[in-house]
């Protein structure tokens, strides 16, 4: 986990954002995959009961119904020996078979008993026939014993399709639940995901927001602090993402920054002291036409050579020149100081 967290916030910024938009697109996608699954399988359950259940439950009762019908006519045949009634039993028998084949061609007929209720049909059909090529008197004991087998046999025709019918019924009755169950099933999953998928949304956008708004914060810290030549300690990104860079960036810059604060102080230091060093005469001097004195601003006179050792880093050395040399002692000096020979 930790170190899934720790892939995220080395992603650029781009990707966290299409991180983002690929989790809200994903949840969208699973969400239609549940409802169009459970569509699907909705839609496999009612078209097997609208194509084997509900035509099969239905087929069975018919055929109960023309079984019962067959049994109408036959018996009248025999009573009375009309040949009508006789035709109208092999014409319910025809229909009985009829529909047989249509239970045959319904989805899994396989697994229905359609050849052992072809069988019994059959016989069915053989004892009617016997009875109507014998021509049995209705009162007497050999038609009485005919008619039980009949009726036997008509008894367990009718088990068999009840059997079929009520099998169908209750097929259809547990897809009907099952649809239902199904129905709950996807209401709660897709209701789940449709609140839980924003607020993981929401969740990742905070994450993501946090991740990107935190460091811009900590760059405007430094940007003030730099501003105010504040450049040690500055607030660090650790992401690994284009604020990271940035961020180092403005760690080197504040290093550089600094060096040049530091040199620019020394520079400034040092021309401080020149200048605290340097004394310049500067404005109108008073001095006195006759012996060349110098007045200062508290109104004394002084030496001019003193005067200006005190107001500048000038400093002074006695000697003559060579027209006060000649005046003074009568010797004759050349333009480097040195005694001329006459």
């Amino acid at each position: 986990m930790k170190r899934t967290i720790a892939q995220l916030f080395r992603m650029t910024i781009a990707r966290k954002l299409l991180l983002g938009f690929l989790s809200c697109g994903m949840l969208a996608i699973l969400i239609a995959l549940i409802a169009l699954s459970n569509l699907q399988r909705l839609n496999e359950i009612n078209n097997r009961i609208m194509k084997r259940d509900i035509p099969l439950a239905e087929t069975a009762n018919e055929m109960i119904d023309t079984l019962l019908a067959q049994k109408l006519y036959g018996h009248r045949s025999l009573i009375l020996k009309s040949s009508e009634m006789e035709a109208l039993f092999w014409k319910r028998s025809h229909e009985f078979e009829m529909l047989q084949r249509q239970i045959a061609d319904l989805p899994d007929s396989a697994n229905l008993s359609l050849d052992r209720l072809a069988t019994l049909h059959k016989e069915y059909d053989h004892l009617y026939k016997t009875g109507f090529e014998e021509k049995k008197v209705f009162f007497s004991s050999a038609f009485q014993e005919h008619d039980r087998l009949m009726r036997r046999k008509q008894e367990e025709l009718f088990q068999l399709l009840k059997g079929i019918s009520r099998d169908a019924r209750k097929d259809q009755n547990e897809k009907s639940l099952e649809t239902l169950s199904i129905g709950h099933s996807a209401f709660w999953t897709i209701s789940g995901l449709s609140i839980g998928g924003p607020l993981l949304g929401i969740i990742i956008a905070l994450v993501i927001t946090h991740n990107i708004s935190r460091p811009i914060k900590q760059l405007e810290l430094s940007t003030r602090e730099i501003s105010e030549a504040k450049f040690d300690q500055l607030p660090e990104v650790r992401n690994q993402d284009e604020l990271g860079d940035l961020s180092r960036a403005f760690q080197r810059m504040a290093q550089r920054l600094k060096q040049v604060e530091e040199e620019r102080g020394k520079i400034i230091h040092t021309l401080r002291d020149a200048l605290a060093k340097i004394k310049r005469l500067h404005g109108m001097l008073a001095i006195c036409a006759s012996c060349k004195k110098i007045r200062d601003d508290k109104g004394y006179w002084n030496q001019v050579e003193a005067y200006i050792q005190e107001h500048s880093e000038a400093e002074f050395t006695h000697g003559f020149c060579p027209d006060c040399m000649k005046k003074l002692y009568g010797v004759s000096l050349d333009e480097d100081g040195n005694l001329k020979k006459e």
